[in-house]
């Protein structure tokens, strides 16, 4: 075979693998939406350029293969002077020069493999859950040459595989439509999973040093306000309903005082279900019997478990009846940590339940212990001292100082007119916080405001910004909430509203207000935009309160230019604000999480393709002749003693040489007589029995084995 004979025959083993990675480039451009590249206008230019290159590399000027190619390219788009059919030249060029850096020396090895990821990513990318099939017969051959090139620099003359499984994969029979990847995508989606899990799990054990809160996001159990919000998902609690879900609020601690950083002075609750006993009074003055409380209450139970949080929080419904631990209570709940509540689900936007409120007589004595356990089990059928001893309950029903949750020392003038105008018509504490609730909800959502430096956040946000995200609507409500004379608290926890699933994510964390009314106790409200309120998502009898409450908001759309930041009061639907959230946020951990996967998809096909090597040779080994064997045998021990980093390179070593640079005195004699056998059987013709084979082979596994303890430096 003659030089130019030997460069052509190259160029036409590898020209498969430059298909592969080309073909899939104008069928992705195609799919991006650029008409203009005509797979087949394309492939002709590109052909043409693939021979420009075999014409150049028969000459030996392959260094100057992409040159020429440009120079054709160009003379293709003065000739035809047509904006498609130089768009489709301009893309067959890409092509090309993309080959040509993957055949720069430094780069060749590791380039045929990430060009293949590139190629698996975009694919994913732009089609979706379909893709033609020769573009992922292409990709596949792709795949197993960057494989191939990362183990051996030079495979040219091993990709007869690849090159049956591109004929077999073309010639095969073909669908009208697309064939669906599902299973790979399936595999990758498990594989995205589990790194996502892994990460979690890495993230959640440095949670526990220094600080605690180490790259932690989601539930902190803090009142402080903080700069802008980088969502981070990771599912951090799991609560199982026993009956049927509804959307609940799962408290974790309150705060009573303000400060120009935030909340302070947490709330220490000596008794999580205190809530009941003044509830239940309520009732009872209100003449509430059991089918009317199924009107706008239920009972339920669900199961927590702890996940991805760490905190010393117990998170738990509002209005929770028992907490029955399933273990001993640490200080500090961590993973694994889990308990059965039973509380009663409200549905304070229910008209029946605003009656409630009207009717409460503030002055009515109340019940003996021994009657509430018997009105306890005529409305809710639950023995009332599962709930709470007698001592526990005549300490509930006690008059509170409130003071603390009446400081309004940061209001503000502005604040405080603001709050007068809006409430000046209303008649009770309730009607008050609806309003301020409704009158907070026209501000814009962001969680790019960072209000950390002003000296004081609710005036700016109220006034100056007139946007921000949980902890200043919440801040806002319960200062205005005070102005207005009802007592308030800032609270933390999770608005798990996604009622079809029991796992608590990151991205419900959440801050509210709490308002206590008289007679009924704190009662949870939803200024922030984004998030539903209870008139959203009302479940009682009847129609909603909240949308026909006497107390009617005393102000029309011009109103809210008076107060909120101009350019800031187009208020967007809360519905379309939350979707926007969604899909950002599944858009950026669902993009993270593919390419994880193809990364571990990749890893794995790497080691498959090693496997399969392995097995090849082999087979190949077994089909040897016994004198093959040990030649192939001993061949493998002199190359691994050249490769040892102990032993200096030298051309033309004699085999005699080799047991020289054993140490280990044993395995040198063995190898020596090895040697002499082998001489004898490759030179003069003697039989090769089994047990010459065996000691090559295990010669072979003790010289590869401990290579670097039995070699010596030369």
């Amino acid at each position: 075979m003659t030089e130019r004979s030997r460069r052509v025959f190259e160029y036409l083993l590898i020209l498969p693998m430059y298909i592969a990675l080309s073909v899939p480039i104008g069928i992705m451009l195609n799919g991006l939406g650029i008409k203009s590249v005509v797979v087949l206008f394309y492939l002709c230019y590109l052909t043409v350029n693939l021979m420009i290159g075999m014409i150049v590399h028969a000459a030996g000027r392959e260094k100057w293969d992409i040159l020429y190619i440009f120079i054709a390219d160009v003379i293709f788009v003065l000739l035809f002077r047509d904006i498609i059919l130089t768009i489709n030249i301009a893309a067959a060029f890409a092509a090309s020069a993309i080959i040509a850096i993957l055949n720069i020396r430094k780069i060749k090895r590791f380039g045929w493999a990430v060009a293949a990821v590139a190629e698996i990513t975009a694919a994913h990318l732009i089609f979706d859950t379909t893709l033609p099939k020769y573009a992922a017969v292409c990709i596949v051959i792709l795949t197993f040459y960057g494989i191939a090139m990362l183990l051996k620099k030079d495979v040219r003359y091993y990709v007869a595989i690849p090159i049956i499984m591109c004929i077999v994969g073309f010639l095969a029979p073909v669908s009208e439509e697309p064939y669906k990847w599902d299973f790979v995508r399936k595999a990758i989606d498990g594989t995205g999973k589990f790194i996502s899990r892994l990460k979690d799990e890495t993230v959640y054990f440095f949670e526990g040093f220094g600080s605690g809160n180490l790259g932690y996001t989601g539930y902190t159990g803090t009142g402080k306000v903080s700069g802008k919000i980088e969502k981070n998902v990771k599912e951090e609690l799991k609560f199982d309903f026993r009956s049927k879900s509804l959307p609940v609020y799962l408290k974790g601690r309150s705060y009573k005082t303000f400060t120009k950083n935030g909340m302070t002075d947490p709330e220490e609750e000596a008794n999580y279900s205190d809530w009941f006993a003044v509830y239940m009074n309520s009732l009872y003055y209100a003449g509430v019997d059991h089918e009317e409380s199924t009107y706008f209450s239920k009972m339920m139970i669900a199961d927590v478990s702890y996940k991805y949080l760490r905190t010393e929080d117990v998170i738990r419904p509002q209005t929770v009846l028992n907490v029955d631990y399933n273990d001993k209570v640490p200080k500090k709940k961590k993973k694994g940590f889990g308990y059965r509540v039973r509380y009663i689900a409200l549905d304070t936007a229910s008209p029946d339940f605003e009656k409630l409120v009207n009717s409460v007589d503030k002055d009515a004595e109340p019940l003996s212990y021994t009657d509430m356990i018997a009105y306890v089990m005529d409305v809710y059928g639950i023995d009332f001292r599962t709930v709470m001893t007698e001592e526990q309950y005549y300490a509930a029903v006690a008059p509170k100082d409130m003071s603390a949750y009446l400081d309004t020392s940061m209001a503000t003038d502005r604040m405080i007119e603001l709050t007068n105008e809006l409430t000046e018509n209303c008649e009770s504490d309730y009607e008050k916080a609806l309003v301020i609730e409704d009158y907070l909800r026209h501000y814009e959502y962001s969680t790019a405001v960072d209000l950390t430096d002003k000296e004081n956040y609710i005036d700016s946000f109220l006034f100056e910004e007139g946007r921000g995200y949980c902890i200043h609507y919440a801040g806002a409500m319960v200062m205005m909430l005070r102005i207005a004379g009802i007592p308030a608290k800032f609270t933390v926890g999770y608005n798990h509203s996604d009622t079809e699933s029991s796992l608590v994510l990151s991205t419900e964390s959440h801050a509210w207000p709490e308002a206590y009314i008289a007679g009924i106790g704190w009662i949870n409200f939803e200024p922030t935009a984004v998030f539903e309120t209870a008139a959203d998502t009302t479940w009682g009898l009847g129609e909603d309160s909240r949308k026909t409450s006497s107390g009617s908001v005393p102000y029309d759309d011009e109103y809210w230019k008076r107060y909120i930041p101009q350019g800031n009061d187009q208020h967007v639907p809360i519905d379309v604000q939350i979707e926007q959230q969604k899909k950002e946020a599944e858009f950026r951990t669902g993009t993270a999480l593919k390419l994880l996967g193809y990364t571990g998809s990749m890893v794995a096909v790497l080691i498959l393709f090693i496997l399969v090597l392995k097995l090849i040779g082999y087979i190949k080994y077994m089909r040897l002749s016994p004198e093959g064997k040990i030649k192939s045998n001993m061949v493998n021990v002199f190359d691994i003693i050249d490769k040892n980093k102990k032993v200096k390179k030298k051309k033309n070593r004699s085999i005699f040489e080799y047991p020289d640079l054993i140490a280990d005195e044993e395995l040198r004699d063995k190898l020596k007589s090895l040697i002499e056998v082998y001489i004898r059987i490759r030179f003069r013709g003697d039989d090769a029995d089994d047990e010459i084979i065996r000691k090559s082979r295990e010669m072979f596994r003790a010289i590869k084995k401990s290579s670097g303890k039995v070699l010596v430096s030369e």
